[in-house]
């Protein structure tokens, strides 16, 4: 498999999809995964840098990387109020809460300078006839705590709102992003290797063209849900360069494993 590597051989890549679509059953309808990709980047990456007040879902040991989905119930009432408050938007962050794996005193426990979570989207939510709220979710992009407060309940655990700014990455020299995206694409390589095919069965495109999102594509195909120490370093890591050797090393491993058997 040959990847595009500008975006002038995505668009060729396209324009052949709509004007001589592949003669198979399971093919991708082009349209719909360009309706998709252009909703998903309008909805999960909001314009600005900086949100303020939004509520925020403690979850200790559980990890949302960017890109991933979940479906929770929420029952708690600090976590009802939170849906309350999400869904009630209609600015620029509406339907979007913050997901963190760690509580500020355990993120520094744990030897990081402070929490850091995903934005996330509820895509679809159910509020259910006990009261519960049933959401679907995406998580977006990393975000850091640069302000919090506690919300009291009635009763009940207290409801954290936060300030977050969105970039949690370093900005690398030209030299160290052209690496990066070389990396990024031995990456894609290494896939391609392994499983013929791979990217024409997704429902959507990879986040190709930026690497920070597309190393943690790999980590979503890399790291189970309970290696939560792996999960936690590369959602707190600035580097992108770091987790794309990482998943690097992985997929030498896991190609390696597949040859060997």
């Amino acid at each position: 498999m040959s990847l595009p590597r500008s975006p002038e051989m995505v668009v060729e890549h396209l324009r052949n999809a709509f004007e001589a679509p592949p003669d198979t059953p399971d093919a991708p309808d082009a349209f719909a995964v360009l309706r998709k990709a252009n909703l998903s980047q309008r909805t999960l990456w909001p314009p600005g840098e900086q949100y303020t007040d939004i509520p925020a879902f403690v979850l200790p040991g559980h990890t949302l990387l960017v890109g991933e989905r979940a479906r929770f119930v929420l029952f708690e009432p600090r976590y009802l109020r939170l849906a309350q408050l999400a869904l009630d938007r209609s600015d620029a962050i509406a339907a979007k809460f913050i997901h963190l794996p760690l509580p500020k005193a355990d993120a520094i426990a744990n030897g990081f300078s402070g929490p850091v979570g995903t934005l996330v989207t509820i895509t679809s939510h159910e509020l259910l006839a006990d009261g519960r709220y049933l959401i679907e979710c995406q998580a977006g992009p990393r975000c850091s705590i640069t302000y919090e407060q506690s919300e009291p309940m009635e009763g009940a655990a207290p409801l954290l709102r936060v300030d977050v700014a969105l970039s949690v990455q370093d900005e690398p020299q030209p030299s160290v992003a052209e690496e990066d995206a070389a990396l990024a694409q031995r990456c894609l390589e290494l896939v391609c290797a392994g499983s013929p095919g791979f990217f024409s069965r997704l429902p959507e495109l990879p986040p190709l063209f930026n690497t920070e999102r597309l190393s943690f594509f790999f980590c979503h195909l890399l790291l189970d849900n309970d290696e939560v120490e792996h999960r936690l370093q590369w959602l707190h890591s600035r580097s992108t360069g770091e987790r794309l050797r990482f998943c690097h090393t992985r997929l030498q491993t896991w190609l390696a494993s597949k040859s060997g058997s």
